[in-house]
């Protein structure tokens, strides 16, 4: 169980560092949600995803950050493709 649980945080902690960057990127806009994709045969579960990075944004500046998961055919594990920013910059 720990094995699969650093995978998660590796994997969050990957989006999020990438999150930062788009955000950087922008002039630091305020980002407001994001999109990732997750592999129906991949071995994480929407529900399994969205707790570990809902406790892995807690008390930080991502806490309420809006996730949207999409699931895919084929691919990996979880993939960012989308960063939402707050239209009123």
């Amino acid at each position: 169980m720990e094995c699969s649980l650093m995978h998660e945080y590796s994997l969050i902690k990957n989006i999020i560092d990438v999150v930062e960057r788009v955000k950087k990127d922008q002039g630091n806009r305020e980002v407001t949600g994001i999109t990732v994709e997750l592999s129906e045969f991949g071995a994480l579960n929407e529900e399994h995803f969205r707790f570990h990075f809902n406790e892995a944004i807690k008390n930080t500046p991502w806490e309420g950050l809006q996730l949207e998961i999409v699931r895919v055919s084929f691919g990996i594990d979880a993939k960012l493709t989308h960063v939402s920013f707050n239209e009123k910059f």
